[in-house]
């Protein structure tokens, strides 16, 4: 019986990982902006649905200091703002990739991810991920979905007088 080449269920498996973790992490970004601006969960996502992922988090330090938030709050907000960056790319190239094998990947056992970016200029990268890599990003993904999940709430049991009224 043939082996393959590459395990390509174990990698869909660990992309759809990311797929859904980063789905999850944007729905728990986008309350953070809904609660700051006093709005309802139809109505908030009514307006952040179709709106960037970076735009998103731009809101939310503009509410922040208006509102205001303490200055605690709001480095807490920049700092898990600043997190998510480095986790967006590396679910972009992960989940927006054209996976294949390459004799580079193939040596190692992996699949490459095949990213094509075209900001400015035409600019094609490839990545050879393994697995566990795959599924470690998800994983982080998590933990930072978590972190912002926890903030979020911090902010729903402050009593409402906390906040500036114009």
């Amino acid at each position: 019986m043939l082996r393959p080449l590459v395990d390509t269920q174990a990698y869909c498996t660990a992309i759809g990982a990311v797929a859904m973790e980063w789905a999850s992490l944007e729905s728990i970004v986008q309350g953070v902006l809904w609660r700051l601006a006093g709005l309802d969960s139809r109505k908030g996502r009514c307006i952040t649905q179709h709106v960037s992922f970076n735009i998103v988090w731009d809101s939310i330090l503009s509410l922040a200091i208006e509102i205001p938030l303490n200055q605690k709050e709001q480095e807490v907000l920049t700092t898990l703002q600043k997190k998510c960056d480095p986790l967006r790319i590396e679910r972009n190239n992960i989940v927006h990739a054209v996976w294949g094998i390459t004799p580079d990947g193939l040596s190692k056992g992996q699949l490459t991810a095949i990213v094509a970016k075209a900001r400015k200029q035409l600019k094609i990268e490839q990545h050879s991920y393994s697995i566990e890599h795959v599924h470690e990003v998800a994983s982080n993904i998590n933990e930072l979905s978590g972190e912002i999940a926890t903030f979020s709430l911090a902010l729903l049991i402050q009593p409402a007088t906390e906040t500036k009224q114009a």
